[in-house]
């Protein structure tokens, strides 16, 4: 086999590494804002803020 071929496919390999690497990256980036669309609101509700003066008073 010569050098040329070796380099060529370790090439190819590299370049197919290369792009699992790209796509995974996109998916824990999208993950991670799907994440941060579910997270609660960290305002309280009508209903939270009218138990609290309830419970305080």
């Amino acid at each position: 086999m010569s050098t040329t071929k070796v380099l060529s496919g370790m090439m190819d390999v590299m370049k197919g590494m290369q792009e699992k690497i790209d796509t995974l990256e996109k998916k824990v980036n999208e993950s991670s804002k799907e994440k941060e669309e579910e997270k609660p609101k960290t305002e309280p509700t009508a209903e939270e803020i009218k138990l609290y003066k309830q419970s305080s008073q």
